[in-house]
């Protein structure tokens, strides 16, 4: 799996490549020197949240265990149970065009989590 997913932490969006998927979690690339147990969002595009916790985190990579396992979408693949609304999603500040208007990954800010 190589996608291009946003990570959302506390206020902040940040971009990364998801590596590996599973029902129960994600490896992802991208965030340096986050700490064991961070609770993050890892957003998958059309209003899919999946909220998790980092289990494990070396150099770049973070593993990440959901709270909900993912569910079939009944084409082969993995999707959140529920998608957020696009109207809630604005409301809460998210960029409507993730791919494209979310910021870049600063990674001063990444490594005082």
């Amino acid at each position: 799996v190589f996608r291009r997913i946003g990570i959302i932490h506390e206020d902040h969006r940040y971009n990364a490549v998801m590596r590996d998927l599973s029902k129960t979690g994600a490896l992802v690339e991208g965030l340096l020197g986050v700490p064991l147990g961070t609770d993050l969002v890892l957003d998958l595009g059309a209003g899919q949240l999946a909220v998790g916790k980092v289990t494990r985190s070396q150099d770049a990579q973070i593993a990440i265990e959901f709270d909900t396992p993912l569910v079939n979408d009944g084409s082969g693949g993995l999707c959140t149970r529920h998608r957020v609304s696009p109207y809630a999603l604005a409301a809460a500040g998210m960029p409507s065009n993730p791919s494209t208007s979310a910021p870049v990954l600063d990674r001063s800010r990444i490594t005082a989590l």
